[in-house]
């Protein structure tokens, strides 16, 4: 899997995990925008754009291919934006290292609950019950 950093290795790192078929280079324009604000991780997977030939049969496969690379990365908090795929790699990704995810964004993401996504939903149900809704949106300024 091939790993590409950008920006600033002091500024908040977010990961971007990208869709199906595209490779890293579809997330620059965002990259482009937000120059020097966040350092970012983008992500080619097996096969697509400079990452080698392999094949994989499921999504924790790919995102089981992915972690060791991204937790390599200095160990620190991280937030981690996924479209489609890279929805469901995000959220492997963020359950493998729920303690240092700050936040987490998911779009395109499929309807589909596959497993560990059932686990994400009972944490976020605990968390909202420990916490309360109201202070949630207020630390994430929702």
């Amino acid at each position: 899997m091939n790993l590409v950093r950008t920006g600033p290795p002091e500024a908040p790192r977010v990961i971007l995990p990208n869709g199906t078929g595209s490779v890293s280079a579809s997330w620059w324009s965002l990259v482009r925008a937000l120059d020097g604000t966040y350092e970012f991780v983008l992500l080619d997977y097996p096969g697509v754009g400079e990452s080698e030939s392999r094949r994989f049969s499921s999504v924790e496969e790919v995102a089981g291919m992915a972690a060791p690379d991204c937790m390599r990365l200095r160990r620190r908090r991280f937030g981690i934006v996924g479209f489609s795929f890279g929805s469901l790699i995000a959220q492997h990704l963020a359950l493998e290292a729920r303690r240092d995810v700050r936040n987490r964004v998911l779009m395109g993401a499929s309807a589909h609950i596959y497993p560990r996504g059932v686990e994400t939903i009972g944490t976020w149900l605990e968390l909202l019950e420990r916490m309360g809704l109201e202070t949630v949106l207020n630390r994430w300024r929702c």
